[in-house]
């Protein structure tokens, strides 16, 4: 679903698309191709400032 989001903003002109996924991490989309980045885990359920 975000993947086909994003490369419709890239049809529109968007040259690189970065959309967060909340604590499921981000994705990237250019020309090159489309990238998920996962966070390292947190513990104890706390998503702001985890380490």
């Amino acid at each position: 679903m975000w993947v086909e989001a994003a490369h419709a903003l890239r049809e529109q002109g968007i040259a690189h698309v970065v959309i967060s996924l909340g604590a499921e991490g981000a994705l990237w989309v250019n020309a090159s191709g489309a990238w998920i980045a996962k966070p390292p885990a947190c513990e104890g359920g706390q998503h702001r400032g985890c380490r």
